[in-house]
């Protein structure tokens, strides 16, 4: 199974990509497992998860080709 990431604002500068393409995850859970292996940093930093465009705040499960944001706290105006 393929999740596509997207990763927004600030938090480029810790994963220096926009995009990312992940594997054998099957929940939100296991996927930030995953992104936070590869990145470390992201443990400290604050975002919020989207699931094909729909925010999440629990644990959800993951299907074939998905696509999950992380975005940082944003405010409008």
């Amino acid at each position: 199974m393929k999740v596509n990431v997207e990763i927004f604002g600030q938090l480029t500068e810790i994963t220096k990509n926009k995009y990312f393409e992940f594997t054998s995850v099957n929940d939100t859970d296991s996927l930030l497992q995953k992104i936070y292996e590869q990145f470390p940093g992201l443990q400290s930093a604050s975002f919020v998860i989207a699931v094909n465009n729909n925010l999440i705040k629990h644990n959800t499960l993951l299907q074939d080709n998905n696509t999950v944001a992380l975005m940082p706290p944003y405010s409008g105006g």
